[in-house]
């Protein structure tokens, strides 16, 4: 038997004794609360290249959100996804290179993986509101590499963003109010630039190689940035209304250029060990030393310091 050569819409035409049909590669769009009754049978359905669309209301339940599957929300102050009272655990996890948009992230029971968890691939986190979670909002595991921006994160249990052995992007999102840290990073490479992190109760810390440029950081009750073996560069930044110990508490090395510091508090920049590059920064309204170390204090030039009273160098305890 021989098959005789068409074109129809669907299928997949050979000469021979096969006929295979093809695969539809037209990308669906999923209305919710429509066409499913919960989030995760819309995602179970779905093929790479869907979108699944909310409406605006409260969505109950956990979610895992697959490669190549955008999840978006009518407007993130109207759509909430928020846990369900019987799961403990992150609300949305993310693999693949998926898209989560547009929704607010709430009520995260405690769990360690934090209300949204970047559990592997390259997945895009926008244009959300992750807030009053018991534990970190955002949570993104090793090997990953997420790019996070325009994002608000605040009022969680513990740190805004908490990356380990990860390598994201995190860029201009609002960062505040949290009870643990701004952005806290261990193990590997992270950019983080232009972020507003104010109104956080410890140091915004970095535990490895970073770029910090461009963040707003203020009313932190701890301090603004931490750095824990570590050689990042944090330039271009605007630190103001410190409250707790340094604004920057610099431990190993790190190129700290043309940052903005302001209003009064301890020591603006802390050493306890290495050897930091500290140049062309604006210092203004310190209560003592602009720059205090319990090591040698490294390059430090062309800095504009305005202090109440002290200096701008001071050194204590180690030689």
């Amino acid at each position: 038997m021989r098959y005789h050569l068409k074109f129809a819409a669907g299928l997949s035409l050979i000469t021979g004794f096969l006929l295979v049909p093809a695969m539809n590669s037209a990308a669906r769009v999923i209305y919710l609360p429509d066409e499913y009754k919960t989030i995760q049978q819309a995602i179970d359905v779905s093929q790479p290249g869907d979108e699944i669309k909310l409406a605006a209301g409260i969505y109950e339940g956990s979610v895992s959100l697959k490669h190549g599957v955008s999840l978006y929300g009518e407007d993130p102050n109207t759509t909430i996804i928020t846990d369900s009272p019987y799961v403990a655990g992150p609300i949305v996890t993310l693999a693949g290179k998926c898209t989560l948009k547009g929704v607010t992230i709430k009520g995260a029971k405690a769990s360690s993986q934090g209300a949204i968890y970047v559990k592997a691939g390259s997945p895009y986190i926008t244009n959300c509101k992750i807030t009053e979670n018991r534990n970190s909002g955002i949570f993104v595991d090793r090997g990953t590499s997420p790019t996070i921006e325009y994002n608000q994160v605040f009022k969680n249990n513990r740190s805004a963003i908490e990356i380990v052995k990860a390598n994201p992007r995190i860029l201009t999102n609002e960062l505040y109010q949290n009870r643990g840290f701004g952005i806290l990073v261990s193990g590997v490479i992270a950019q983080t630039e232009n972020n507003p992190i104010n109104s956080n109760n410890q140091e915004n810390a970095y535990k490895t190689q970073a770029i910090i440029k461009g963040n707003t950081i203020k009313n932190n009750k701890g301090g603004a940035i931490m750095c824990q073996d570590s050689s990042p560069v944090i330039i271009e930044n605007k630190i103001a209304d410190r409250r707790g110990r340094s604004i920057l508490l610099v431990m190993s090395n790190a190129i700290i250029k043309k940052n903005k510091i302001t209003s009064g508090g301890p020591p603006a920049i802390y050493i306890d060990s290495g050897n930091p590059v500290i140049e062309e920064n604006t210092i203004d309204g310190v209560l003592r030393f602009a720059i205090l170390g319990e090591s040698k204090l490294g390059s430090i030039k062309n800095n504009k310091v305005k202090t109440l009273r002290g200096s701008l160098l001071g050194m204590q305890g180690k030689s």
